[in-house]
């Protein structure tokens, strides 16, 4: 299947016969597509106008997911989108991104703070003021931004770039759906290894996005394409959370020593605090350990048959 980019591709000589393109009406495979990018679409920019007027966290966290399966899956289907705005765009994404996860850190380690530490609430009381600080701050920021790409039009141009999408025939959107999840898989794989010959921050961040990306493109390869891929999901996105909620108390614990620090007099009654978070973070990492030495199949090669 001829995936070359606008910019890499060779110009086509006069006279030369282009390859016959898939019409909408060939098949339903492009809808399924298009439905899944759209309600990512929707789940990222809808609530966006609404940002700073009362939202619960947990539209912050729905946004911020489904911008990162919104990137994801462009970049599954990349092949298919005009290479230079898929960037534009991509770059535009990342910035949400960046925004939503800066206002979404503070209420994670508030939650980890009130779930873990079981302390008085008048010793973490200053701790959780700073946060919430912190937390409006970005989130003005954050609003900002939503609104300097609302007036530029960027849902509308995310949706423009799925309807003009290159269209292929059934085989040919089906086969590129297996090559980009074989790319995920080889790519999860290969910071397995990166982590297991040198367990760290930073290899372990990198696996977590790795196997973050890996489930993303089972679920949308599984539109497409008949293979098992509920226990591969189910594997994934077992190890997904437990990945997740050890980055959670890691994250709650540089924060809270990083208030300790700045904050000496408060070090007494929050020093226990970071102890028990640090105390967690080990014992959800023995998880991921564990987890990860029982468990591989998830990582096999995918055997796929197209849908009829």
């Amino acid at each position: 299947m001829n995936t070359t980019s606008p910019r890499s591709a060779k110009p086509r000589h006069r006279g030369a016969r282009a390859t016959p393109q898939a019409k909408r009406t060939d098949h339903d495979l492009y809808r399924r597509v298009e439905t899944s990018l759209a309600g990512m679409v929707a789940g990222l920019f809808g609530p966006a106008s609404s940002l700073g007027q009362g939202e619960g966290r947990e539209v912050i966290h729905q946004m911020r997911v489904n911008g990162r399966r919104l990137r994801v899956g462009l970049a599954f289907w990349a092949g298919l989108l005009d290479a230079r705005e898929l960037e534009q765009i991509q770059r535009h994404l990342r910035r949400i991104g960046d925004a939503l996860g800066a206002i979404r850190v503070h209420d994670v380690n508030r939650q980890q703070v009130l779930k873990l530490a079981g302390a008085d609430a008048k010793v973490v009381a200053p701790l959780l003021h700073h946060w919430q600080q912190q937390r409006a701050e970005e989130l003005t920021a954050g609003c900002e931004l939503l609104r300097l790409l609302q007036v530029s039009e960027l849902d509308d141009r995310v949706r423009r770039l799925l309807q003009n999408a290159r269209y292929r025939t059934k085989e040919q959107l089906q086969q590129e759906a297996a090559r980009q999840l074989d790319g995920l898989r080889k790519g999860a794989r290969q910071r397995l290894k990166k982590f297991a010959a040198r367990p760290a921050s930073k290899t372990f961040h990198k696996l977590r996005i790795a196997v973050k990306e890996y489930r993303y493109g089972l679920e949308l390869a599984a539109e497409l394409i008949r293979f098992d891929a509920k226990p591969r999901v189910n594997k994934a996105t077992k190890l997904q959370s437990l990945m997740g909620k050890c980055h959670d108390a890691e994250v709650a614990a540089a924060a809270t020593a990083e208030f300790i620090d700045q904050n000496k007099p408060l070090a007494t009654g929050l020093r226990p605090v970071l102890k028990t978070l640090k105390k967690e973070q080990a014992r959800r990492y023995a998880q991921v350990e564990k987890f990860l030495a029982r468990q591989r199949s998830w990582l096999k090669k995918v055997r796929l048959t197209a849908h009829s």
